[in-house]
């Protein structure tokens, strides 16, 4: 399972529907059964954070954010944050990670200033521990730019983007996954300022860059074919748009979950 959700270093392991469905459906019973002993046995609650059940929670969120069920996904990690709380403290970096992705399951629900306040604090608490340089700091800095991005606050978003790829790429090297994935949040800040021209222009090498590194069927590539068939259509491209398009929907149709709401989103752009 942790090989399945390792989306703390943004690899995202990709895998066919009816696995994701089986899976989900798995996570659901084992959900269903703690959250039914729990409210049995509320002593319980003690042992499995002396368990540390939090960190298959974590993973499990992870997973149900991936298949896009946000709504479980941010169940999952506000138990996992509060149990990492009590258990850990504040300030342990377990408990931060807990808040990145909380951050992000906040943010793919629409709730902006709850996803800013807790990756800001996540950020500014691994800067102080850890250093500017660590690579969990650099996490949780290029998941502040991303969610100020969500919140259409471009100029910080570049700035702390741009920030991110240039202390990404002095540790892991131009070609690394993380290093690919600041520099798709900088192309979506760009965008996000209409300045199509500059962020057409990184999403094509990126999308190079990224089908060479990572493979086609991958979904740090599709959501760039994605990015990059809009920024388009935005130029009035119109007939490149609709072949990226077409070709991103036929990507999401082998990594993605029947019901996952980007699969949803790519025919309502088309």
């Amino acid at each position: 399972m942790a090989a399945i959700c390792d989306g703390q270093q943004h690899r995202h392991t990709t895998h066919p529907p009816a696995f994701q469905q089986a899976l989900l459906s798995h996570i659901k019973i084992y959900d269903d059964d703690r959250m039914s002993l729990e409210n049995t046995y509320p002593a319980s609650q003690s042992y499995f954070q002396r368990a540390r059940l939090d960190v298959p929670d974590g993973w499990f969120g992870d997973f149900a954010r991936q298949c896009g069920r946000h709504d479980e996904s941010l169940t999952i990690n506000q138990r996992v944050l509060e149990m990492r709380k009590n258990s850990l403290g504040n300030d342990n970096i377990d408990t931060l990670k807990a808040m990145d992705r909380l951050a992000f399951a906040y943010t793919n629900l629409g709730e902006q200033e709850k996803a800013e306040t807790c990756i800001r604090k996540a950020f500014d608490d691994k800067n102080a521990i850890l250093g500017a340089e660590h690579p969990e700091t650099l996490y949780s800095l290029e998941r502040l730019a991303m969610v100020l991005n969500r919140g259409k606050k471009f100029e910080e978003g570049k700035k702390l983007a741009e920030m991110a790829w240039k202390r990404r790429e002095k540790l892991s090297g131009s070609d690394a996954q993380e290093t690919l994935y600041c520099l798709s949040v900088l192309a979506r800040a760009l965008a996000g300022q209409e300045r199509f021209a500059e962020a057409e222009n990184l999403y094509r090498n990126l999308l190079l860059r990224q089908e060479r590194i990572l493979g086609r069927y991958n979904m740090d590539t599709f959501h760039t074919m994605y990015d990059l068939g809009k920024v388009l259509r935005a130029q009035w491209n119109l007939d490149e748009a609709e072949d990226l398009l077409r070709q991103a929907i036929e990507v999401a149709q082998k990594i993605f979950e029947p019901n996952h709401p980007d699969l949803a989103n790519l025919f309502v752009q088309l």
